[in-house]
């Protein structure tokens, strides 16, 4: 806050709380992550229902409802954490990028790991997303993220991808907040 005071600006910090162009269903909202619901609130300015995917260091797999509110959705390591992990926390795998690789069938260890935890973070999207649709109709995916262009290749069905969904939202939430939105999304929520 230091920095707002010598700026003479007002900050806006972005929390699960913080009021936004979606509502939100989320039951303990100060433990939604605000990256989650500045790609949420990002992706249903594209589309409503939309389903958002954002493949970071964790990969979330988030709702929005037809009416624009968020749902709440999936949480999973994401593909560079899964191969830390294995190498962490096993005594002989080696560390390895995280790369799309070559097949499904590794033939030495490090095409093992990339196998396994590419095709597993598909697989795993995949079905998250297959059941969220079937709640929410045939809902549009939106993907982002350090390893959406990676992955967006072997989405099943179509699948949008945009690098900077998260840094849109998070613009999205300012202007509501800026504008008087906020008093009225608080009273609607």
């Amino acid at each position: 806050m230091k920095a707002a005071r010598r700026a003479r600006m007002r900050l806006l910090v972005i929390s699960g709380e913080t009021p936004a162009p979606i509502g939100n269903s989320y039951l303990r909202r100060k433990d939604l992550g605000p990256d989650r619901l500045a790609t949420a609130a990002a992706a249903a300015a594209l589309h409503r229902p939309v389903i958002a995917v954002n493949f970071g260091t964790a990969t979330t797999i988030d709702a929005v409802s037809a009416d624009g509110r968020f749902l709440g959705g999936a949480i999973c390591p994401g593909i560079g954490m899964a191969l830390e992990a294995l190498a962490r926390a096993t005594a002989l795998l080696p560390g390895v990028a995280p790369r799309r690789p070559s097949g499904a069938i590794g033939r030495d260890t490090r095409s093992c790991l990339r196998a396994g935890t590419y095709f597993g973070e598909i697989g795993q999207v995949n079905e998250i997303v297959k059941r969220q649709r079937a709640m929410l109709g045939n809902a549009p995916v939106v993907l982002t993220g350090g390893h959406a262009r990676l992955v967006a290749r072997d989405m099943t069905g179509r699948a949008s991808v945009r690098p900077r969904l998260t840094l849109e939202g998070i613009r999205l939430i300012w202007l509501h907040n800026r504008k008087g939105g906020a008093r009225r999304s608080a009273l609607s929520a």
